[in-house]
């Protein structure tokens, strides 16, 4: 039987790494192994703070000083021995069949990836019932696969994939982008694993993101780390897609040019700026940023839609105002 080694991310979350260590010690699919990086320095972690005795099954390593998110992730990679892999974040759980589902995808079909759908919210409580209807895994080529995710119709998380071991040199050597967090290299991980071969896709939620407070993605607004991480993912993205695209390279660049407008729209809203500072810090953005990866023939549709995104969000926060002061 494949051992799957789980890489979990740790920092100061004693209480959610619990819940999350929890969620695969309690695998229908009994062949794993955990790798926990706590960056917490001044917060070891250890088996007695898991609440659980010990497992030989569970590898902690407490990294005698803060090496950062994205070195973290990497570090459990390179240290993984099992045939397959796949991360969790501490904050984050994983339904009960999430493994024993991604043995049978990837033992029954010739795939190095398998992916699937996630659900987002503060409290994981009804969120995962214990018997799911089963459904048959879709099987992609690369090219179809990318289609389908630059386009948002795949709801898939890249760490929370489930690797093959020949594959994971390339899916480690995804460089950080950007000079503050270390943002979208995640999101490019499902990129890399749809060049390299075919991909499973299985069309159930089998993976509980918490959103809290302490979450950077729901938090940040460090606009200066989304904007230099994008100029850094587009160079990436151009190298690794355009051969494999084909003529489907500019629809590729114009969604994935959408999906960054909506994220650093959400990352300006954070930020302390009123409305028509926001609206002109965005459409700067849009110019300096943007503008000059916008394939010619959707300029002119890509403009309208991120101009009527803005726009139409800008008068729905006016007016939750407005409600509140009433």
């Amino acid at each position: 039987m494949p051992r799957i080694t789980v890489g979990i991310t740790a920092y100061n979350r004693p209480e959610m790494l619990r819940e999350c260590v929890a969620s695969i010690l309690g695998q229908s699919y009994q062949y794993f192994d955990i790798l926990i990086g706590n960056d917490y320095v001044d917060g070891p972690v250890t088996f007695a703070s898991l609440g659980i005795p010990v497992d030989p099954r569970i590898r902690i390593v407490n990294h005698p000083q803060n090496i950062g998110a994205y070195n973290n992730n990497y570090f459990l990679l390179r240290e993984a021995s099992g045939d397959w892999f796949t991360w969790l974040a501490d904050d984050d759980l994983m339904h009960p069949d999430f493994l024993q589902i991604a043995y049978e995808v990837l033992s029954e079909n010739d795939v190095n990836s398998v992916f699937s759908n996630y659900v987002a919210a503060p409290d994981p409580v009804g969120l995962f019932p214990k018997a799911i209807v089963r459904r048959h895994p879709e099987i992609f080529d690369g090219h179809e696969f990318i289609d389908r995710y630059t386009s948002r119709r795949l709801k898939v998380v890249g760490s929370y994939g489930v690797f093959r071991r020949e594959i994971l040199p390339d899916i480690g050597g995804v460089h950080r982008f950007g000079t503050g967090l270390a943002v979208y290299v995640d999101t490019f991980i499902p990129i890399v694993a749809a060049s390299l071969g075919r991909v499973a896709y299985v069309d159930l939620d089998l993976v509980f993101l918490r959103t809290h407070a302490g979450s950077a993605s729901a938090t940040s607004n460090d606009l200066d780390a989304y904007l230099t991480a994008q100029r850094d993912y587009l160079a990436e993205f151009d190298k690794r897609c355009r051969r494999l695209a084909g003529g489907s390279f500019d629809q590729w660049a114009n969604d994935t040019l959408i999906w960054f407008a909506t994220d650093v729209w959400a990352v300006i809203c954070r930020g302390r700026l009123t409305a028509l500072p926001r609206l002109w810090t965005f459409f700067r953005y849009v110019a300096d940023i943007l503008k000059p990866h916008i394939p010619q023939r959707f300029a002119t549709p890509f403009l309208s839609l991120v101009t009527k995104l803005v726009l139409v969000d800008t008068l729905k926060q006016s007016a939750r105002r407005v409600l509140r002061r009433h």
